[in-house]
Formats: C-alpha cells, sequence, structure tokens
C-alpha cells in the first residue's frame, strides 16, 4: 500500500538506520512498515487539524483509493497554506523520534 504523502516525505535516512540496527528480514520488513504507518498517520493527523469539516470528509473519502492520490494531493495544496513545508516538516520530527528510539532502545 502507498501512502498519499509517500512522494513528498522523505524517509531514506531512517529506511538506512533500520538497515544498520535489525539483522533479520523480516524484523526489518516489519520495522519499515512500521515507520512509515507512524509518520503517514502523524502526517495525516496535522492534515486534518488544517482542514475544516468539508474538506476532511473530501479527503477521508478518498485516502484509501491510490488512484486519487495526486487529485487529493492537489486539493491539499489549495486548502492548506504552505502544506508541502508542513508535512515535511511534522514527517522529520516524527522521524527524529522515532531514530531516537530506534537507536536508544
Amino acid at each position: 500500500m502507498n501512502y498519499i504523502f509517500e512522494d513528498i516525505v522523505e524517509t531514506q535516512s531512517i529506511l538506512l538506520i533500520i538497515e544498520e540496527h535489525f539483522e533479520d528480514a523480516a524484523e526489518r520488513t516489519h520495522m519499515k512498515n512500521l515507520v512509515k504507518d507512524t509518520i503517514h498517520h502523524k502526517v495525516l493527523d496535522l492534515v486534518l487539524d488544517e482542514l475544516d469539516a468539508e474538506h476532511k470528509l473530501l479527503l477521508l473519502a478518498g485516502i484509501e483509493d491510490e488512484t486519487q492520490h495526486q487529485s487529493l494531493l492537489e486539493r491539499l495544496k489549495d486548502w492548506i497554506e504552505g502544506f508541502e513545508d508542513k508535512i515535511r516538516f511534522r514527517a522529520k520530527e516524527a522521524e527524529t523520534e522515532l531514530i531516537q528510539l530506534i537507536t536508544v532502545g
């Protein structure tokens, strides 16, 4: 499954850290999916906080359909001022938190 924000959000750093810290292939795959899920949910939370009720419904109605992602992203750029910068910043915050958990834990 591809998440709507995957083309905007950069996760290469944390994926490399996962490669370094987890020897088992299944565990690496699980951790990568967990990271993608976590970042997606944190970014989605930010986006939903920025939208009014009508726009939230439109987003949620189409978010599971990957064929609608590009159209939804264009709408989000219109609906939310500084959309891409905001989600990149939030994703970077989430990535930093997750890196700390992986490297310290």
